[in-house]
Parts: C-alpha cells; sequence; structure tokens
C-alpha cells in the first residue's frame, strides 16, 4: 500500500519488502509544539484515538528508559484496553524512538518498534512516524485493525488542538489617557511594576535599563505564591511611538524555556491614545507549550491593569 504525501493530510505506506507502517503528516504548527502534543499529558488527551474511544489513563515518563501506557475504551462501555511501551532514544522537539505494545494475549509478547521524526519547514512540522513489526502479519493485522481511519481522525483532532496552541498574539486598547502616559507605564519602573502581569500577580524584582541592549527582569508572583522569572532585552526605543523587546520565561535551571519578540506602538488618538500590541516566538522548547496556552488570557488581564494605570 502506497500514498502520495498531501499538506494537512494522512499518507500511509506500507511497503511489500520490509514490515513497517510509515505514517506520514504536516501540521501548521511549530516543531516544538507538535513534539509537547506528543509527550504531555494534558496536550495528549485531547487528541489520541478516534471519536469511538474515551482515553481514562495517560502516562508518560520521558526519559531513557522511561515507560508510557495509554488505556482506553470503545464507547460506551467496552472493556479496557492498554497500549504500552518504553522510549529507547529522545532528541527534544526533534525525535522520539520506542517500543509499543498492545496487552493483548497474543500481541504482548511481540512489541512493535516506533520511531517519530519531526522536520521543521518555514512555519509547518513534517511529522513521520514509523512502525516497525516483526514480521508482515503482525504488521498487515495491524494495518488492517481500523488504524487507518483511527490516526486520520486522531491527527485531524491534534491539528485542532495545536491551533489552541498559540505562538504569537495581536492586540489593539484604546486608553483614556495620552500616549506619553502611556509610553511611560513601559518604560518607568515604578509604574511597569504595578501592572504587568495577570490579575493577582505581583512582581516583587523589576528591574528595566531603556536604551537599545538595555536588560529586562522581572519576577513574577502568582496568587499561589509560586515566582516566574523573566528575563529580557530593549532593542528599539522611539518616545513615544514605539518599543521592541524581547523576553524570555526562565525554567528551573537557569534555562530559556521560550523567547517572545514584542512590538508596541503607541498613536495620538485626539485626548486618548490607541496601543497596538503583538507578541510572537522566537525560540522554543517544549516546555513552552503549558505557558503559551495561557498566553491570550495572560495579555489581555495585563492590558486590563495597564488600563487602570493610565486611566486613574
Amino acid at each position: 500500500m502506497t500514498a502520495t504525501p498531501a499538506k494537512n493530510k494522512l499518507t500511509i505506506t506500507a511497503p511489500a519488502d520490509d514490515p513497517v507502517i510509515v505514517l506520514t503528516r504536516e501540521f501548521d504548527a511549530p516543531r516544538e509544539l507538535v513534539f509537547a502534543a506528543y509527550t504531555r499529558p494534558e496536550h495528549l488527551r485531547r487528541w489520541w484515538g478516534p471519536s469511538w474511544v474515551e482515553m481514562s489513563a495517560c502516562e508518560i515518563d520521558l526519559r531513557l528508559g522511561g515507560a508510557w501506557r495509554y488505556v482506553f475504551y470503545k464507547k460506551p462501555d467496552g472493556p479496557p484496553q492498554t497500549f504500552k511501551g518504553v522510549f529507547q532514544e529522545i532528541v527534544p522537539s526533534e525525535r522520539l524512538v520506542y517500543t509499543m505494545i498492545y496487552d493483548q494475549p497474543f500481541l504482548r509478547d511481540h512489541p512493535a518498534t516506533v520511531t517519530q521524526t519531526f522536520e521543521q519547514h518555514g512555519t509547518r512540522t513534517l511529522m513521520m512516524e514509523t512502525i516497525r513489526h516483526e514480521t508482515f502479519e503482525f504488521r498487515d493485522g495491524h494495518l488492517h485493525s481500523g488504524m487507518e481511519a483511527g490516526a486520520a481522525e486522531s491527527l485531524d483532532q491534534l491539528e485542532d488542538v495545536l491551533k489552541t496552541m498559540p505562538t504569537s498574539l495581536t492586540l489593539t486598547r484604546i486608553f483614556n489617557a495620552p500616549r506619553e502616559l502611556v509610553f511611560k507605564a513601559w518604560t518607568e519602573r515604578d509604574r511597569l511594576r504595578r501592572w504587568w502581569g495577570p490579575k493577582g500577580f505581583t512582581n516583587p524584582v523589576c528591574n528595566i535599563d531603556v536604551r537599545p541592549g538595555g536588560a529586562i527582569e522581572i519576577h513574577m508572583r502568582g496568587p499561589d505564591g509560586n515566582v516566574y522569572p523573566m528575563k529580557g532585552e530593549f532593542r528599539e526605543i522611539e518616545p513615544p511611538e514605539r518599543l521592541v523587546f524581547t523576553a524570555w520565561a526562565v525554567g528551573p535551571n537557569g534555562e530559556k524555556m521560550f523567547e517572545m519578540l514584542t512590538t508596541v506602538r503607541f498613536a495620538d488618538r485626539g485626548e486618548k491614545t490607541e496601543m497596538h500590541f503583538e507578541t510572537r516566538a522566537i525560540m522554543l522548547t517544549p516546555d513552552a507549550a503549558g505557558p503559551l496556552a495561557g498566553m491570550t488570557q495572560g495579555w489581555t488581564e495585563s492590558l486590563e491593569r495597564l488600563k487602570t494605570e493610565v486611566e486613574r
């Protein structure tokens, strides 16, 4: 069985001379997010399996030798079934190799080996999954078990999930305040620390060096007491019209989780100011998926706090 790859559509190849099944699909998302959707239970639960199955357990220990396990049942009340395996190779955002066992009496002693690669092509990701079975009998049994329809529906659902994992955001706001004041709220330390961050957050550390190349360091403390440090750098400053800066979230070991490039423009509208805000990811890791999922809400709440700051 062979198929011709098509953008956004699943293709499946089963060569006559090799007991493998090869699935290929493009996604309109960076590979870091596609990788995260395959390796984070909170994302994978949302798309894995066709509509006629329900996943009841999803466990992933993403490390060499770490185990994974999915338990599902056919709706409405079918018996539980299990896929499981062990990770053999992990290259974050690029490659996964793991065993796969369908835990049924005849099959549990005959694991397949799955190799997945994630290739970035511009703004899109090409995912290739190669499932290697021990024999053609096992391969063909898997192929004719309804896998093609199930995989196609699952990956369509993954495409939808990826759309909810944003990597950019554009917002426009009108403030009842002069643009000089709105600009100062972004560039004066004491003003900035009062509004930066979502509702309920404070900024015990807020240091900014407002010049091209100047550093930004902000530690946001959430209502639960957790602190989320970020750093950045001013790229362009044109008072009171335009700001460009980078910002990156700092992980537990001091590493960058993701980096955003933000441009803010300020325009006079009589006695009011129109502010145009645009931010986009310029560097991502798989750990970015969770924080980025809350980007729209976070910035929306921050700009509401900015409105309070400049209009009080």
